[in-house]
């Protein structure tokens, strides 16, 4: 089964070294290959900085979104006359970072909310639940211009922003520090339309503002100024994204928790791997170690292709630039933190192709190991060993069984002759 096709190619290479005997470099290119769709239980998404929002629908991952809440305050006392300023308007103001992912020309519903309880944790994941109060602070449909150096600013209940006004001309000890602010404003929430099929966009997360704009009437002409509120993680900030995907929709509606994954035979001879989704690719070689059962083999090298479908990914859905592999066994243990990377590249055999490819010698040194338990696979992500990128990059994979284009086990051996 596994030497079920080979090339060889004669070479005088070391000839000397095996009397007058001829050394075949030779390669085996349809050892078996399993693919799979697995998933994450739930990932941490409280270390990046990016304010990651947004929704789409796609047939193969299901209809996913992602909100974002972080918490506002100040690095020392906000204060204004009680007598010069008058009250004009509240903002949140967010500023494009220059991410975005799938197609931005469809318009975006962003609806922002006051969280209704206290967020006091060091670490959040995409699955955290935090209630909002209702209704809305403020709400803003756009078409995102991710590359734009403008601000997006979205108009806020001028209740709370009257009461916080207040506050700075009475210098009330709730805006005397940033850990004073955080009890009474416990947070904002910023909530995609999830029934929206649009794209996802980030923000920086170091720029964003709570801003109460104000008439000051000290100067003539007057000038409209503002008290701003931001968000410091060195401050005590938390901040933390949370992901959704309705899946039922979808073949891979079984994957109901971090333990179930979904053969490729099931899924169209595709798998599917997503930062946002949480879902990676799992590899399995269930016949690896049966190369060692043929007499005069010589094992030197081994590399693996990935091979994007063809017509899933394009300037507004680009394949991750590089794809990493960790080391796992049968039961999802990891094994290895990174056992390598995979870097995008051009398919020279094929017409507007790419594929990935990782140098698998080691690991299948390993997996020859007979002192070793055969009980090996891989998971590939778009992301590196330090977790969630904060992206929504993700990548299809063709399965084996398409002649061009099918993710595929090279191993390169010498015989002798």
């Amino acid at each position: 089964m596994v030497l079920a096709s080979c090339s060889d190619n004669i070479s005088s290479l070391g000839v000397d070294f095996f009397n007058d005997t001829q050394l075949d470099i030779s390669f085996i290119d349809t050892a078996t290959v399993k693919m799979y769709t697995q998933r994450y239980d739930s990932v941490n998404t409280s270390g990046t900085q990016r304010i990651l929002v947004g929704s789409h629908h796609e047939p193969k991952l299901g209809a996913g979104s992602a909100a974002m809440y972080m918490q506002f305050g100040m690095r020392g006392p906000i204060t204004v006359d009680r007598n010069s300023a008058a009250y004009d308007h509240m903002t949140l103001t967010l500023y494009y970072d220059k991410y975005s992912y799938y197609d931005t020309l469809s318009p975006l519903t962003l609806n922002v909310h006051r969280v209704a309880k206290e967020m006091n944790w060091t670490s959040y994941s995409s699955v955290s639940d935090v209630p909002v109060a209702q209704p809305a602070l403020g709400s803003i449909t756009v078409y995102p211009r991710p590359h734009s150096k403008d601000s997006l600013e979205i108009r806020l209940n001028d209740d709370l922003g009257r009461q916080l006004f207040k506050m700075a001309q009475l210098n009330s000890d709730i805006l005397a520090s940033y850990s004073n602010f955080k009890k009474f404003l416990n947070g904002i929430a910023i909530l995609p339309d999830a029934s929206q099929n649009a794209s996802f966009v980030g923000f920086n997360l170091a720029k964003a503002q709570l801003r109460i704009y104000y008439v000051d009437k000290s100067t003539v002409p007057v000038a409209l100024r503002s008290l701003k509120f931001i968000y410091d993680q060195s401050y005590g900030g938390v901040h933390f994204c949370k992901t959704n995907f309705d899946r039922s929709a979808t073949k891979l509606d079984v994957l109901k928790s971090g333990a179930d994954y979904v053969d490729a035979a099931l899924t169209d001879n595709e798998s599917y791997m997503q930062d946002a989704s949480g879902v990676f690719l799992r590899v399995e070689f269930p016949y690896l170690r049966k190369i060692n059962e043929n007499p005069n083999f010589y094992f030197t090298s081994a590399v693996l292709y990935l091979y994007p479908k063809l017509g899933t990914f394009s300037k507004f859905e680009p394949l991750p630039d590089t794809l990493y592999a960790s080391q796992i066994d049968l039961q999802n243990s990891q094994l290895s933190s990174t056992l390598g990377s995979f870097v995008l590249q051009k398919d020279p055999g094929v017409d507007r192709g790419y594929r990935y490819q990782l140098n698998m010698t080691s690991y299948v040194n390993t997996v020859n190991n007979p002192n070793i338990a055969d009980n090996f696979a891989l998971f590939v992500q778009p992301i590196g060993p330090k977790g969630w990128s904060n992206t929504a990059k993700r990548m299809i994979a063709e399965g084996p069984g398409l002649k061009d284009y099918q993710t595929k086990l090279v191993i390169y051996y010498a015989t002798i002759k």
